[in-house]
């Protein structure tokens, strides 16, 4: 039933913003399990340091559990931030910013630029880069990719003690254009009933080519450049619905006339 011991460590005198104190302790018997820590008013809090950020005098109280579950007793010190000293923060903030999907998207969207200070000195500033051209501007601003393309999006924060975070890179894919057919189906009689289906999309690419021929009702899916058989001669309505990577469709319908059959000469 020993208490473990708090030996953290606190300031002798002013520190500036950023400044970071570790929580420590010592346990001779089953050792240190954690730490628990308040500062002022605010929520006890369990990490193994605390970040003080705001000038003027703030109440720190400490206090460490072992492995037995036995807490020692609460301390507290004075700890003064002074914001004529230098500012103590090291760590680079986090990106925040918006999640981009990794599929395609059919209408312009917009990104939010922000970070997270990570326990240190608040942002001045972030960062975003869109192919090759850079920008500035607050946490929290927020900018719209409105045209069709693959796009490389890049973000960045800086915090007041002028630590940068890594550029962090996703990748934003539009296209708002629907793809085209591009079949080159007879507008008159022809002898011959196999067709070759084909389409094209500038951006996404074209995912499929669905069909339908009537009469008949029969349906099938080919790729691009794909071949269809007539089931016999006559006239058939042959519907295709083009389909781009983006989910996008186009939907076209011709009519074609088949006749494979040589005529008869009956000439007497």
């Amino acid at each position: 039933m020993v208490k473990p011991t708090d030996t953290t460590a606190y300031p002798a005198g002013p520190v500036g913003r950023g400044h970071k104190i570790s929580i420590t302790g010592t346990d001779a018997d089953s050792g240190v399990a954690g730490v628990e820590w308040q500062l002022d008013d605010g929520p006890i809090k369990t990490t193994t340091s605390a970040t003080l950020i705001d000038n003027g005098p703030h109440l720190l109280r400490t206090r460490v559990r072992d492995v037995a579950g036995n807490w020692s007793e609460w301390r507290s010190g004075t700890v003064t931030v002074d914001g004529s000293l230098p500012v103590e923060d090291d760590e680079p903030p986090i990106d925040t910013s918006t999640t981009l999907p990794s599929g395609w998207l059919t209408k312009p969207f917009t990104v939010t630029v922000k970070a997270d200070p990570d326990g240190g000195t608040d942002i001045d500033y972030v960062e975003w880069r869109i192919n090759d051209e850079i920008y500035h501007g607050d946490s929290g601003d927020t900018f719209t990719v409105s045209t069709d393309g693959v796009h490389e999006i890049e973000t960045r924060a800086t915090d007041l003690a002028g630590n940068t975070s890594s550029w962090r890179t996703q990748t934003l894919k539009i296209d708002q254009t629907p793809p085209q057919d591009t079949s080159d189906l007879p507008s008159d009689w022809a002898n011959t009933r196999t067709f070759t289906l084909s389409a094209t999309d500038a951006t996404s690419g074209v995912d499929r080519i669905d069909y339908t021929i009537n009469p008949g009702n029969i349906t099938g899916s080919v790729a691009s450049g794909g071949t269809i058989t007539l089931p016999s001669d006559g006239t058939f309505t042959i519907t295709r619905r083009v389909y781009d990577q983006a989910g996008q469709r186009t939907t076209v319908a011709s009519t074609v006339k088949v006749d494979t059959v040589d005529p008869v000469n009956t000439s007497d």
